[in-house]
């Protein structure tokens, strides 16, 4: 697992909160950000910016609430060649081939009903010739009365490489 954050509450600038802020120092598959309080109809924003430091192209999962089954999935990916989209039944939000970065944006809301919904939108490769725009939309199919966990896991043992930052920020924050 990554680095458990105690999440600390920093007002920012246009209403956003800023919750948690973790930069990784060790390779690790998996980074949480623990002691959250959603609630129903409040919206999340999760920037992160990750290195697959991995030796294979790893899948990236957003999880709620420790609970890592119950989501579907809808993706769009562009490259300057291909255009594929594709349905899964699990709560991807991107993938990294092997040495290569990418900058995320997931919107992430606990919907009045109970269910959590994020879009994912993502620049891979950036910095190079071979950009590829990724957005995966996902929805649990169980519900929720809050958040109180985030969960960012990649496929591949060690996938989220060091110097990776998640920084997760409440809209319209106190």
């Amino acid at each position: 697992m990554g680095e458990i954050l105690i999440p600390r509450r920093t007002k920012v600038e246009k209403g956003y909160e800023l919750l948690a802020d973790i930069t990784v120092g060790t390779a690790t598959t998996s980074v949480d950000i623990t002691g959250l309080n959603i609630g129903k109809g409040d919206e999340i924003v999760l920037v992160s910016d990750i290195k697959n430091t991995s030796a294979s192209t790893s899948i990236y999962y957003l999880y709620f609430n420790a609970t890592t089954s119950g989501y579907y999935s809808q993706g769009l990916s562009a490259s300057a060649t291909s255009y594929p989209g594709a349905r899964t039944t699990d709560a991807r939000m991107l993938d990294i081939a092997t040495n290569q970065n990418a900058s995320l944006v997931s919107n992430i809301k606990l919907t009045n009903r109970g269910y959590v919904i994020s879009q994912n939108n993502s620049v891979e490769n950036y910095g190079s010739s071979s950009v590829l725009l990724n957005n995966f939309y996902a929805t649990t199919t169980f519900t929720a009365t809050s958040v109180t966990e985030v969960r960012v896991t990649g496929s591949v043992a060690n996938s989220i490489g060091i110097g990776s930052r998640f920084q997760l920020y409440k809209i319209g924050g106190a």
